[in-house]
């Protein structure tokens, strides 16, 4: 039986880059849940919540990660940074699949917004450290009901290994 692994973690950490290079390396089907509501909808994630509101754009979110769970061909879904914070999306995924973490310490993830310049639509007008910490706070908690946590701050090839390690045995066990 095919096991769907749902990628969540702090906006920025490399949800979606992680997604993309663990298809690339091991040939398997994902889909980036934020891009996915980007193209359905025809804008941008900003845009539908600075016209829409948080709450329509979450409620959306929800809706889509449900239909696209039911679509047995993925094997992998990179969330948004909140999809596991809202709807009861955690329990949803903990349910239909095993759900690694993306992990780091606010502190890492504060150098890498600085280092790349990141934005995120609900950070706007906001301290980008006070986001930070206030955001990691908040989500940690939900976050950590997952069935794997992966501190990012260990290197790419070695977050690279350690999730093509989780879905290898936990697809063992599912033999």
């Amino acid at each position: 039986m095919r096991t769907l692994y749902y990628l969540i973690g702090m906006p920025g950490i490399g949800k979606s880059f992680y997604a993309k290079r663990l298809a690339k390396d091991q040939t398997i089907q994902y889909l980036d849940l934020d891009q996915h509501i980007e193209e359905i909808k025809g804008e941008t994630i900003a845009n539908i919540i600075n016209t829409q509101g948080e709450e329509f754009f979450r409620l959306y979110e929800a809706i889509a990660l449900r239909k696209i769970t039911r679509d047995n061909s993925l094997d992998l879904i990179s969330t948004g940074g909140g999809t596991p914070c809202f709807c009861d999306n955690i329990d949803y995924m903990l349910r239909n699949g095993k759900v690694i973490y993306l992990s780091a310490q606010p502190a890492y993830l504060i150098e890498l917004y600085r280092k790349y310049q990141l934005s995120r639509p609900l950070a706007r007008g906001q301290n980008i450290d006070e986001y930070i910490q206030t955001t990691y706070q908040k989500r940690h908690p939900i976050y950590s009901l997952a069935d794997y946590i992966i501190d990012v701050s260990k290197g790419q090839e070695t977050i690279i290994k350690e999730l093509a390690s989780v879905i290898e045995l936990a697809n063992d066990s599912n033999k």
